[in-house]
C-alpha cells in the first residue's frame, strides 16, 4: 500500500495528483510548504514524497535533506519546471540519485508518468547504463543485532562509487552478510545482481556510521547551499 505525501506549490496540480492517487487506492496527504511537509513526515509513515523544486518555507533541498537523514526509506520524486533549474544549481542526475531521489519529472508531465514513478517502473533512465568496475572485497557473513542497522533502498547504490561505510545485506533476523568494506570501489553490475538475482530491495549500514552518512549528504548539498542564499537546515521540523 502506497502512502504518498504531496508537496506541490501548484494547487491545481496538487489536486490532480491526489485524485489520481486516490483512484489507485493510495493514501495521500497534501501540503504546500516545506515546513508543513517536514512536520507531516515527522507525524506520518509515508512511502513516497512528491516534492516540487519551487517549495518555499522551507526550500525543497532543505526538505530533501531532512527526509534523507531522518527517513531514508521514503522514495522521493522530484518535480521541476525545466532542466535549467538543475543546471543552474550545478546538479546532475548522479547527485540526485545519491541523495535518494528516485525520479525527476519535468512539468507539464503526464499524470501516468507519476504513477509509473510511484510504482518504480520509470526511475532514472541512465541507472542501467553504468560501466562495471571490479569490486575488491569478498562477502563475509556476520551475526549482529537488527537494532544496530539502518537500511537504505538499494537503488541509491547503483552508481560506481567508493563505499563510504561497510555495506550489508540482511539474510534474516540478526543475520547479515557484509558485501562491501569502507573504501571499496564497487560496480553497478554487482549491486544489480543483488536486486535482480537475489531480489534484495535494501542495503544496510551500521547505525553508528550515521554521522558519516549525514556528512555525505551535507557534502552533496554544499553546491546547492552556495547557490541559494539563506539555505539552512534543522532536523527539528518545528
Amino acid at each position: 500500500m502506497h502512502n504518498v505525501l504531496i508537496c506541490e506549490s501548484d494547487e491545481a496540480l496538487s489536486s490532480l495528483i491526489e485524485q489520481y492517487c486516490q483512484k489507485k487506492n493510495y493514501s495521500t496527504k497534501r501540503v504546500y510548504s516545506g515546513k508543513e511537509c517536514q512536520l507531516q513526515g515527522y507525524k506520518g509513515d509515508f512511502s513516497h514524497l512528491v516534492l516540487d523544486i519551487e517549495t518555499k518555507n522551507h526550500s525543497a533541498f532543505e526538505v530533501l535533506k531532512y527526509f534523507r537523514i531522518n527517513y531514508p526509506n521514503i522514495q522521493v520524486i522530484f518535480s521541476i519546471t525545466s532542466e535549467k533549474q538543475l543546471k543552474d544549481l550545478d546538479l546532475k542526475s548522479e547527485d540526485l540519485k545519491r541523495l535518494g531521489v528516485q525520479d525527476v519529472l519535468t512539468k507539464p508531465y503526464q499524470i501516468e508518468d507519476l504513477g509509473r514513478s510511484i510504482e518504480g517502473a520509470k526511475a532514472f533512465k541512465d541507472w542501467r547504463n553504468i560501466e562495471s568496475q571490479n569490486a575488491l572485497s569478498e562477502e563475509e557473513e556476520v551475526d549482529a543485532q537488527d537494532e544496530d542497522f539502518t537500511r537504505l533502498p538499494i537503488q541509491e547504490f547503483y552508481s560506481g562509487n567508493t563505499t563510504i561505510f561497510d555495506l550489508y545485506i540482511r539474510l534474516g533476523e540478526n543475520n547479515y552478510v557484509k558485501i562491501l568494506h569502507q573504501g571499496d570501489f564497487f560496480s553497478g553490475e554487482r549491486i544489480r545482481r543483488y536486486e535482480d538475482d537475489k531480489k534484495i530491495t535494501h542495503l544496510y549500514f551500521k547505525t553508528q556510521d550515521r554521522n558519516i552518512y549525514i556528512n555525505f549528504i551535507n557534502q552533496l548539498l554544499e553546491k546547492v547551499s552556495a547557490s541559494r542564499k539563506g539555505f539552512s537546515f534543522s532536523q527539528d521540523p518545528q
